[in-house]
């Protein structure tokens, strides 16, 4: 349905609508009442109330909007309950991103994925008497390009407050993070920041031996993933969550490793899980050590574990008490002990 014949109907009083997503860069053409439709769920009350809590945004430039870019955007940050923001594949200025972010004082929970800044000149202020957000949970994802939107997050412009935020989760864009140097020391303050309970690192694709580790100083529950592959690749991550894990910390008590891929392990990588065994094991004040298996049938996955545990005797004779082994939906797996 058009939009301007939703508009004249009023289509938005007939459902409590908490959630909006929009999507650009389809193979309609654009419909100039759009920012219209969205100033009128933005003003809709119910009980004083506006129910829209959600907003997702993928794949759309704001200067797709042509000339409706400056009234597209005031309105978008003019929705008063926002809780929860998707950002995917969007391309928009800096200022225009910042004054998004800023304009949603309640504002929990944050995902990007795929963001590029332009140059559009026209600079907006954030919408008054609202207080910066105080995030609890950040989802990004990562990819060659995303020096620039880690920078933006750790400068002074950017209104999120990194020190809130206790529940941080990183992912590659359609695969691996990128290991690279440069990505990873923008990554490396905002890993490092205080009140962080839990960490999540999706499967990380070590680029050189030397990547610098990470501060997790302040990490209560880690979990990590190693994608196992033919050529080995992984001994590289396995080697660097050693080093990353071989700092000193005395919040660390959960962690999970995720094991996942469409092969098995080398004989070539006993001297690399011999290092994270040792790194592991100086983590003395642990509550669970959780091994999570991907790698097909139970069958499969409890033949992974047994040889995975085989690769870290001492994490299994320190930690045998508080030592998992999980398939990928969680549910225990019962190993045979004599074997391993």
């Amino acid at each position: 349905m058009p939009y301007g014949q939703m508009c004249e109907r009023r289509l938005w009083e007939r459902s409590n609508t908490s959630r909006i997503y929009i999507y650009g860069r389809g193979d309609g053409v654009y419909d100039g009442n759009f920012p219209f439709l969205l100033h009128h769920l933005a003003i809709y009350r119910v009980d004083g109330q506006n129910s829209v809590v959600n907003l997702a945004i993928n794949n759309l430039a704001w200067s797709d909007l042509g000339n409706d870019r400056t009234t597209y955007h005031k309105t978008l940050i003019s929705f008063p309950n926002i809780v929860s923001l998707l950002l995917q594949d969007i391309t928009c200025s800096h200022n225009e991103l910042c004054t998004l972010l800023g304009s949603y004082s309640h504002l929990a929970s944050v995902s990007i994925q795929g963001l590029t800044f332009d140059d559009f000149p026209t600079s907006y202020s954030r919408m008054p008497s609202r207080p910066d957000p105080s995030i609890n949970s950040l989802t990004l994802y990562l990819d060659y390009s995303s020096t620039s939107l880690l920078r933006f997050l750790t400068s002074h412009s950017c209104p999120l407050s990194l020190y809130s935020v206790k529940h941080l989760e990183v992912s590659g864009v359609n695969g691996a993070i990128p290991g690279t140097d440069e990505l990873f020391a923008c990554l490396a303050p905002i890993v490092a920041t205080p009140v962080k309970k839990t960490l999540i690192f999706r499967n990380i694709a070590v680029m050189e031996n030397v990547l610098p580790s990470l501060d997790i100083t302040l990490v209560s529950n880690l979990t990590f993933t190693l994608v196992l592959d033919q050529r080995g690749f992984y001994r590289r991550s396995i080697r660097w969550w050693a080093a990353t894990l071989s700092h000193p910390s005395s919040a660390l008590r959960n962690v999970t490793i995720c094991i996942d891929g469409n092969a098995f392990l080398s004989d070539k990588d006993r001297a690399d899980w011999h290092v994270l065994d040792s790194a592991l094991c100086g983590k003395g004040r642990l509550s669970r050590l959780s091994l999570q298996l991907s790698v097909g049938n139970t069958e499969t996955c409890v033949e992974m574990g047994k040889a995975v545990l085989w690769r870290l005797p001492e994490v299994h004779f320190r930690h045998a008490g508080r030592l998992t082994c999980l398939d990928e939906t969680g549910t225990e797996l019962r190993l045979d002990e004599t074997h391993i």
